[in-house]
């Protein structure tokens, strides 16, 4: 059979503190083209660069620098987050990537706070996923990348 192309000739910059919304139809390669910008999947050509350097085909631990500074929020928000995980542990999940480890009163604390930039509180973090309507878990993904 032959191989896919998904994502084809693709140039972008991406400034700091920019966001950007990939659009387009189903099968189109936005899933792919993000998944390659985060290093999860690599590209069959071509390179990826965060902050002017090639980060396309480093070990995960060269890449933990660059993946403090980057999230996504993917568009299904059902198959973003383990069922079996508690919002908090959900929310603080990109945390591990700071150089400094919050204690866990602070990480309740940063949980908390990005719970409330997105219009959802502290109580929720005892909850789990499937206790949340699809446009309360789209926001429970943007927290996490926030």
């Amino acid at each position: 059979a032959q191989p896919i192309r998904a994502v084809d000739d693709v140039s972008l910059t991406i400034e700091p503190a920019q966001s950007v919304a990939l659009v387009g139809r189903s099968g189109c390669g936005k899933s792919t083209l993000a998944r390659m910008i985060l290093a999860l999947d690599k590209p069959t050509a071509g390179t990826i660069r965060f902050r002017g350097e090639a980060i396309t085909g480093k070990a995960e631990a060269e890449l933990k620098p660059a993946r403090r500074d980057m999230q996504v929020v993917f568009q299904d928000p059902y198959g973003s987050f383990d069922p079996r995980q508690k919002v908090e542990k959900l929310v603080a999940e990109p945390l591990h990537l700071l150089e400094k480890q919050p204690t866990q009163a602070e990480r309740r604390e940063m949980v908390a706070h990005a719970l409330d930039e997105v219009g959802l509180g502290p109580r929720d973090m005892d909850k789990y996923p499937h206790e949340f309507s699809g446009g309360q878990r789209q926001r429970l993904s943007i927290a996490r990348a926030i």
